[in-house]
């Protein structure tokens, strides 16, 4: 999906959408308190850049202990990419440059710039976090969404301290954020 600006990313209102797709969620009686944004990658979903997954058996037993309901999340594929699909790093510091325009997301193979795509798919799940009344999301550590704590560098294929775009954006949205690391 090509996404050609960030009006078009606010005009097109996907709530209604989710609403109706989840609406046989309150049928089931769940408690918001035991639901969890979790990356769909973590638990088994192949949605990463190269069409594979990243399951976390010590993540599956996390939630089990603790009685959590995970609602799979993965911005870049709300945002229209593709499986598999060219790794991208962020350039510039994190992912709170990349929310205020400082920074962008480009794809290193391609030198594609995907900030937009980044940024939808944020929106997207964000709505779906919104909907569903999350508090907490288990992310993906070093990923450009959704790193909690490092990110790749742009240059060199070494770790940074900072967020991804996904983890910035729930971050500031009063969203508690950990990564697999912190369990």
């Amino acid at each position: 999906m090509e996404i050609k600006s960030i009006e078009e990313i606010k005009k097109n209102n996907y709530l209604n959408e989710i609403k109706k797709l989840l609406s046989n969620l309150s049928s089931l009686n769940l408690e918001s308190s035991n639901l969890i944004g979790v990356s769909a990658c973590l638990l088994g979903i192949n949605c990463r850049y190269n069409g594979k997954a990243s399951l976390r058996p010590h993540v599956l037993k996390f939630l089990e202990k603790e009685k959590l309901i995970p609602i799979p999340l993965c911005p870049e594929s709300m945002g229209g990419l593709p499986i598999p699909r060219p790794p991208a790093k962020i350039k510039g510091k994190d992912g709170f440059e990349v929310l205020d325009g400082k920074a962008k997301v480009i794809q290193l193979s391609t030198n594609k710039d995907v900030t937009l795509n980044f940024l939808k798919g944020t929106y997207d799940c964000f709505k779906i976090v919104k909907l569903l009344n999350l508090k907490v999301c288990l992310l993906k550590e070093k990923s450009p969404s959704c790193g909690v704590n490092y990110i790749y560098k742009f240059e060199v294929d070494e770790l940074k301290e900072g967020k991804g775009v996904f983890a910035a954006f729930l971050s500031r949205n009063n969203i508690k954020v950990f990564s697999e690391n912190d369990i």
